[in-house]
This record gives structure tokens, sequence and C-alpha cells, in this order.
């Protein structure tokens, strides 16, 4: 048998602590209340994230349907012949019957020709800045 230590408690004998049991049932109510907590917290993360993919998704569902309507123009337009035609006239070719005028810009008048110093001999010109600064880039 086990041996038991009187304890006095108010003058009463072998008294367990004041509400021992009490404490424990409060302390794993809470504890089940913090785990009810973080798992309601971690679902409204989760949540939040699948929105956010939702929502990047749907933008670049927007972005492809716009590629593949380009793609089906261009697949018409190259099934109906618009295509073939197209490329010849970007590569200079045009119908038999047409008339071609090219429109461009004037040519520019030519610059007037440098005036020449007679150098005195042994002397060589200074180069200028940008002259300078190639010969140094190319190692000269």
């Amino acid at each position: 048998m086990r041996q038991r230590t009187a304890s006095v408690s108010n003058g009463r004998f072998n008294r367990r602590l004041p509400l021992a049991h009490e404490w424990v049932a409060v302390a794993a109510i809470a504890l089940a209340v913090l785990w009810i907590l973080l798992s309601f917290a971690q679902e409204l993360r989760f949540t939040n994230g699948l929105k956010h993919q939702a929502s990047d998704l749907s933008s670049q569902n927007a972005v492809l349907q716009k590629q593949n309507e380009s793609y089906r123009r261009d697949i018409a337009a190259s099934n109906s012949g618009a295509a073939a035609e197209e490329e010849a006239r970007q590569n200079g070719y045009a119908r038999p019957d047409e008339r071609q005028f090219v429109v461009g810009q004037p040519p520019s008048p030519l610059p007037p020709p440098l005036a020449t110093h007679a150098q005195p001999r042994g002397q060589t010109p200074a180069p200028n800045p940008a002259q300078r600064f190639w010969s140094w880039l190319s190692g000269r």
C-alpha cells in the first residue's frame, strides 16, 4: 500500500488542490478555441491565395484569347490568299495592271566641303575628342 502524507489546508486533511480539475478543463477548452481560430485563419489565407491565383489565371486567359483570335485571323487570311498578296507587296511585287508610286522624302542637300588648313611640316593635327575616344577604344 502506498503511504500518503497528510496535508493540512484550512483545518482539513488530505484536501486536493483548489480548482485543479476546473483549470485543466479551462486549459483544454482554451487550446481547442485556439486551434479552431488558427484553423480558420489558415483557411482564410488559403482562400485568399486561391482567389489571387484565379484572378491571375483569368487575366492570362484573356491574353491567350486575344492571341488566339489574332491567330485565327491570320489563318483565315492565309486560307483566302490575302496573306500571299500582302507578302508579295512587302517584297516589292505588284499586279501588272497597277501603277506604283514611291513616296519618300526629298534628298537632303550635300554638306558644304570642309576647308583644309595647311599644317606645318612635321606636325600632325590634333584629333578631336571623338577620334581620341575611338582610337583609345580600338587600342591604337
